[in-house]
């Protein structure tokens, strides 16, 4: 376990989470801490709560959200259509790929809330690396997350900012005090994989040098494994 989450593992934390993971499974917002800034949550089988992030935070519809996933074992079992290098490189780490929407999504989230992530064609996906996430999310099931603060103010790094930020109008706020990293997420754009092309459509907490390093390691897994 990361010494970040050793030192948010705490019985108060995993108290706060289990409440938390209820409230979400019974429609709430929530905002929550991720393995880079807080977040606002809210779980897949309920899209008005997704919808009410977007409303919240003002922020248009068309603006994209993230489909945050317990592990890989659940985009696995999605049997997305995706290129091998794209398997490989989706792993659990701080930052997201966007990817080509599918008929996997249909076996994670219901018709109504896949409307509401990224556009028509793609969506951001990120696989959590903090154990207590990653323990909170299996609690609640994938959940659609936006990082906890009003469109185009700062990020929130404290509890104490999501709830000057949202106040009643969401339902509770976990309270880890500061968070993991102090930037929101670089998200990765996953398009045009096939071709051997990424890009980025946000650089932030984790940097450009280090998301390349992880996906020459995915090709030359990938590369391994079909000279076997």
């Amino acid at each position: 376990m990361a010494e970040a989450d050793r030192r948010n593992f705490n019985a108060g934390f995993v108290t706060d989470l289990n409440a938390a993971a209820k409230k979400l499974k019974e429609g709430k917002v929530i905002g929550i801490p991720t393995d880079s800034v807080y977040a606002l949550a809210a779980s897949v089988n309920h899209p008005e709560s997704v919808r009410k992030i977007f409303e919240i935070k003002k922020r248009p519809l068309e603006t994209a959200v993230t489909l945050l996933l317990p592990d890989k074992e659940t985009l696995e079992n999605a049997k997305p259509n995706f290129h091998p290098v794209l398997m490989a490189f989706i792993k659990p780490c701080p930052y997201g790929f966007v990817v080509p929407k599918g008929d996997w999504l249909k076996k994670i989230c219901p018709e109504e809330t896949i409307k509401l992530l990224g556009d028509k064609d793609s969506v951001c996906i990120r696989i959590t690396n903090s154990t207590p996430l990653c323990l909170f999310c299996l609690k609640s099931g994938p959940l659609v997350i936006s990082s906890a603060n009003k469109h185009k103010e700062p990020d929130s790094t404290h509890h104490d900012m999501v709830e000057r930020a949202f106040g009643d109008a969401i339902d509770g706020v976990v309270k880890a005090g500061n968070s993991l990293l102090k930037k929101s997420s670089s998200i990765v754009n996953c398009l045009d994989i096939q071709n051997d092309r990424i890009s980025y459509f946000r650089i932030g907490s984790t940097s450009q040098d280090d998301i390349f390093r992880d996906y020459r390691a995915a090709k030359e897994s990938v590369r391994t494994l079909t000279n076997k």
